[in-house]
C-alpha cells in the first residue's frame, strides 16, 4: 500500500491544487485530478472493470487481498475529505456474475447501509442509472455496501464517525465476452460513458445536499487534467489533417479557363476540370492514420470525438484518391449527407418567392486585389485584439473566382470580384466567422477545436451566413445562390451531369450564366460534392438554435457542430475548453443586435421566407 508518509505528501500536494497520479504495488493507483468531496474505489484484478472509473476525477484502484491496509488507506482519504468539505462520499464498484441471457440493457445493483443519508444518496444513484438510454434494470439492496467476499472499506461506525456516506455499485459485466473474459471495446466505451454520467450526477446531488461545495454543473466534476494519451492522439490527428488541404484539393485549378471555354461553346460542351496533385501517398497516409492509438484514450467523451475525427479523415483521404470517380460522391455523402426532402422544398419555396421580386441594378464591384486589401485591414483589426490571430491574405492564380478560408488563412482567386455592398458581410463571413473560430480553436488546449469536430461544417457555414444577415448582406441574390446550391447538389445526387445540372438551374432561377456555372461547378467538382447543401441547411440549424433560446457567443469558441454543444458545454465545465480570446466584431454593432433579436422571435423557415420576400 501507500506508505503513510508518502500518502501525507500526496494529500498535501492535492491540497495545494496539484493533481495526484500515483501508482503503487500491482495494479494499485490513486488518481486525484483535484480535491473533490468523493472517491470511487475498485478492488480487483479485472482491467476492464477497473477502467470504468478511469475517466473519473477521483478514484482509487486497490490490489485484491489487502483488507486491513486497504481500509486504513480509505480511512485516511475519508478524513481528508471531511477536513476539506465537512463530509465525503465513497463509492465502491465491483462486477457481479455474468448474465445468462445477454442483453444490451445492463443490470445494476446499488448497495447501501442502513443510515438514512446513505439510503437517500443510493436512491439518487438508482434514479440516475435508470435514466440511461439502454433502459437498464436497477435494483436497490440495503445491508452491505461492499462485495460479499471482501471486508468493508469502512465499517458503519467509522463511516458515521467520519461523516462519510458509503455506497456500493455492482455492475453486470455485459461488456465482457462470457467465455474468454475479453472486453468488447465499443460496449465498454459506451458503458463507461453512461456510467460516468450517472456517477457525476449523483455526486453533484451529494454536494448540494451534504457539503458547502457548489459546482456549477455535474460536468464540472469530471477530469480536467488530461493524460498523455489524449495529447498524443490529438497531436497525431492534427499532423495528418494538416498534411493536406482538402478544400484546395477539390477546387479546380483551371476554373476560370473552364468557364471561358464553356461560354464559347454556347453552354453546350461539358467542361474539363484539372486538380492539384495530391501531395501525399494516400496508402501511407491512411496507414499512419490507423496507427493512432485512440483505444488508449479512456475519457469516453474525448475518445468518441477522436474516433469520429479519425473516421472523417479516413473518408477525406479516400475521396481524394477517387477524384473524378463515382466513389468520390459516395464519400461526400458520408461527410455532408444528401439533400433531404424538407431542404429541397425550402430551396424551391425560396426561389419561388425570390423570382417574383423585382431585380435591383447591379452594384459596383471590386476586384481581387481591392478585396484583398480590405481583408488585410480586417485581419489587422482582429490582430490588434489578439496577437495570436496570424491569418495571412493571399491572392492566388489557381483559384479562379473562389474565396475561401483554410488552415487559418484567406485565399482569394485572382478572378474573384465582390459587389461593394457585399464587402463587409463577406469579410464577416470569412474573417469574422471562419478565421475567428479557427484561432479561437487554436487557443484551446485541444487542437481538435481548430481542426473542426466531425460534422462541424454545416453549423459553421450556418454561422457564417448568419454573419452576412446580421451585417445586412443576406440580400435576394445571396439567398438565390444558397437555394440554387441546394438544387445543384440534389441534381448531381440523382445522377445528373454538369450540363443537365446547369440547365436545371437556368430554368429554376434567373442568376447570370457565370454564377450558374460556378454553382454547378461547385456541386460537380471531384465527381460530385454535396458540401454546398450545408449553407442553407446550416443556416436553418443556426436559426432554429436561436429561436429555441440558444446563446450565440459560445458558438465561436472553436469549430464544432450543433450536435456537439452538450459535449462542448461539458468540456468547458471541466476546464478542458476555455473562454475564447475573440468574438466577431459585428456582434457589438447595434444593427446586428437588433436583427438578432428579431431572429429569435420566429421559426427558421418563416424567418427565411420573410427575408426572401422583404430583401431588395
Amino acid at each position: 500500500m501507500i506508505p503513510e508518509e508518502r500518502l501525507l505528501e500526496l494529500l498535501e500536494q492535492a491540497d495545494q491544487g496539484q493533481s495526484v497520479h500515483y501508482a503503487f504495488e500491482k495494479r494499485g493507483f490513486l488518481n486525484l485530478d483535484r480535491v473533490l468531496p468523493f472517491l470511487c474505489v475498485y478492488r480487483g484484478e479485472d482491467a476492464a472493470t477497473a477502467s470504468l472509473l478511469s475517466a473519473e476525477a477521483a478514484y482509487l484502484l486497490l490490489p485484491p487481498g489487502r483488507g486491513r491496509s486497504a481500509s486504513r488507506l480509505v480511512r485516511e482519504l475519508a478524513i481528508f475529505l471531511r477536513k476539506s468539505f465537512g463530509r465525503g462520499a465513497v463509492l465502491e464498484l465491483w462486477s457481479g456474475p455474468p448474465s445468462r441471457n445477454p442483453s444490451p440493457a445492463p443490470r445494476f445493483v446499488v448497495h447501501t447501509g442502513r443510515h438514512p443519508d446513505d439510503r437517500q444518496l443510493a436512491e439518487v444513484l438508482v434514479e440516475r442509472l435508470e435514466r440511461i438510454k439502454t433502459k437498464p434494470r436497477v435494483d436497490l439492496e440495503i445491508g452491505r455496501p461492499h462485495p460479499a467476499d471482501l471486508p468493508p472499506l469502512l465499517s458503519a461506525a467509522t463511516a458515521e464517525d467520519l461523516g462519510c456516506l458509503v455506497l456500493g455499485l455492482e455492475v453486470e459485466p455485459m461488456y465482457l465476452e462470457p467465455v474468454s473474459g475479453e472486453p468488447y471495446p465499443m460496449l465498454l466505451r459506451n458503458f463507461r460513458r453512461n456510467l460516468g454520467r450517472a456517477l457525476r450526477q449523483t455526486f453533484f446531488e451529494f454536494t448540494q445536499r451534504y457539503t458547502q461545495h457548489r459546482p456549477a454543473h455535474y460536468h464540472s466534476l469530471g477530469q480536467r487534467a488530461l493524460v498523455r494519451a489524449v495529447w498524443e492522439v490529438d497531436r497525431r490527428l492534427e499532423e495528418i489533417a494538416s498534411s493536406f488541404s482538402f478544400l484546395l484539393q477539390v477546387t479546380p485549378v483551371n476554373a476560370h479557363e473552364a468557364w471561358l471555354a464553356f461560354r464559347r461553346s454556347g453552354f453546350q460542351q461539358e467542361p474539363r476540370f484539372i486538380y492539384r496533385p495530391f501531395p501525399q501517398d494516400p496508402i501511407l497516409l491512411r496507414r499512419e492514420l490507423h496507427k493512432i492509438p485512440i483505444e488508449k484514450v479512456e475519457d469516453p467523451t474525448l475518445a468518441q470525438l477522436f474516433l469520429d475525427k479519425h473516421a472523417q479523415l479516413d473518408v477525406k483521404i479516400a475521396m481524394l484518391s477517387n477524384r473524378n470517380r463515382r466513389d468520390f460522391l459516395y464519400g461526400s455523402f458520408q461527410l455532408y449527407g444528401e439533400v433531404e426532402p424538407w431542404l429541397s422544398r425550402l430551396a424551391r419555396r425560396l426561389l419561388s418567392v425570390l423570382e417574383r421580386g423585382s431585380q435591383k441594378p447591379p452594384a459596383a464591384r471590386m476586384d481581387a486585389q481591392d478585396f484583398a486589401r480590405e481583408a488585410r485591414r480586417e485581419v489587422a483589426r482582429y490582430r490588434q485584439k489578439y496577437d495570436g490571430f496570424l491569418a495571412e491574405v493571399e491572392v492566388r492564380e489557381d483559384l479562379g473566382p473562389s474565396i475561401l478560408a483554410d488552415e487559418g488563412h484567406l485565399f482569394i482567386g485572382a478572378q474573384a470580384s465582390v459587389a461593394e455592398d457585399q464587402l463587409m458581410p463577406l469579410l464577416h463571413h470569412e474573417v469574422g466567422t471562419h478565421l475567428v473560430t479557427y484561432y479561437n480553436g487554436q487557443a484551446q488546449p485541444l487542437r481538435l477545436m481548430k481542426l473542426g469536430m466531425p460534422g462541424y461544417l454545416e453549423f459553421q457555414e450556418g454561422l457564417a451566413v448568419l454573419a452576412e444577415h446580421l451585417t445586412g448582406g443576406l440580400n435576394r441574390d445571396r439567398l438565390r445562390i444558397l437555394a440554387a446550391r441546394v438544387l445543384a447538389v440534389e441534381a448531381i445526387t440523382r445522377g445528373a451531369g454538369f450540363l443537365e445540372t446547369f440547365e436545371r438551374l437556368r430554368r429554376a432561377c434567373s442568376l447570370p450564366a457565370r454564377l450558374l456555372f460556378w454553382t454547378t461547378m461547385r456541386a460537380c467538382r471531384g465527381g460530385g460534392f454535396t458540401k454546398d447543401a450545408a449553407y442553407l441547411r446550416g443556416l436553418v440549424d443556426v436559426l432554429d438554435h436561436l429561436s429555441a433560446g440558444g446563446e450565440l457567443e459560445p458558438l465561436y469558441v472553436g469549430k464544432f457542430g450543433r450536435q456537439h454543444l452538450p459535449l462542448v458545454r461539458e468540456l468547458r465545465s471541466r476546464g478542458v475548453v476555455c473562454d475564447p480570446p475573440l468574438l466577431p466584431r459585428f456582434l457589438r454593432q447595434k444593427e446586428a443586435q437588433q436583427r438578432l433579436r428579431r431572429l429569435r422571435q420566429g421559426g427558421p423557415v418563416e424567418v427565411l421566407l420573410g427575408l426572401a420576400s422583404t430583401r431588395s
